[in-house]
């Protein structure tokens, strides 16, 4: 379990990071790399609190069992000047919940009293059995400590606003098929390049696909501004096959005093079910031609 503090809070970890080219984007600090991060923190710290190596998780019959993100929040600006050698830190606990859902939180400072915070929750699951496809159920490890596999308090999910019938998980979410879009594109995900080690489409890409509608959008209106990510939440209510493609969808994009907000819709074309769904508010991060 997470040790706690004298004060009855978790105990944070610290690390500490020197940012060189591949932490950085035009924007500012890359967002991909930071969510790659906490992500791997997340997953660290949950093997620390049941007392196991994190890739040792499995289920009774000895099938591997994952801790899928189903819902990240990131606010803070990650407009930051660019500088080699600039250090950060990370300071990051986490806690697990009844049915072994877990929370992870991380501040990052980024200096000069410029911060961003980031949210990260997490359930357990497994392939389901009798298909090569990438559809999973949920699935307690037999690692899981007892205390840690029963219904309790404190976690709601923000998806249930905009979709009151859903629930955090991979296969449970809304179609959203009523929705009228701004701007659409269709991506065919490259294993090389947005597939993780174990063939699933890696939870840091998502946005990817957001933030490449935005500037498709934001160019085709003759708008060449850069933006950087001042807050954004992200809905994974699916994974994807290699070799599927995912239709895009861009909701409401608007941009008033160099602030863009939009809300975007990933599907995948195999059977049109919605994947993911992504809010994200920016600022304007740098002068450019428009």
């Amino acid at each position: 379990m997470t040790n706690m503090t004298v004060t009855g809070l978790p105990e944070l970890k610290l690390q500490e990071y020197t940012l060189r080219m591949p932490q950085w984007n035009a924007c500012g600090l890359d967002e991909r790399w930071l969510l790659q991060e906490c992500g791997a923190r997340h997953w660290d710290l949950l093997g620390e609190a049941c007392g196991v190596p994190p890739d040792s998780f499995a289920d009774h019959s000895g099938h591997p069992v994952y801790a899928s993100f189903v819902e990240i929040h990131l606010s803070g600006s990650l407009f930051i000047e660019y500088k080699e050698q600039k250090r950060i830190t990370v300071h990051s606990y986490l806690e697990i919940f009844g049915r072994g859902r877990s929370m992870s939180f991380h501040q990052v400072d980024l200096g000069d009293g410029a911060g961003v915070t980031v949210q990260m929750k997490a359930v357990f699951v497994r392939r389901r059995m009798g298909t090569g496809k990438n559809r999973f159920v949920k699935e307690l490890p037999r690692q899981l400590p007892r205390r840690f596999q029963f219904p309790s308090a404190g976690w709601t999910s923000g998806l249930q606003a905009i979709v009151p019938a859903a629930e955090p998980g991979n296969e449970i979410g809304a179609d959203l098929r009523s929705y009228v879009s701004a701007a659409e594109a269709e991506f065919l995900p490259c294993p090389a390049l947005d597939f993780n080690g174990i063939g699933l489409l890696y939870f840091a890409r998502y946005q990817d696909f957001a933030d490449r509608l935005e500037w498709m959008w934001l160019t085709e209106h003759g708008i060449r501004r850069l933006f950087t990510t001042t807050n954004r939440t992200i809905y994974l209510l699916r994974n994807l096959d290699m070799g599927d493609s995912i239709s895009a969808l861009l909701l409401n994009p608007t941009l008033e005093d160099n602030v863009l907000t939009h809300t975007a819709i990933l599907r995948r074309n195999a059977d049109c079910k919605t994947i993911a769904l992504i809010e994200t508010r920016k600022q304007k991060a740098i002068s450019g031609a428009s």
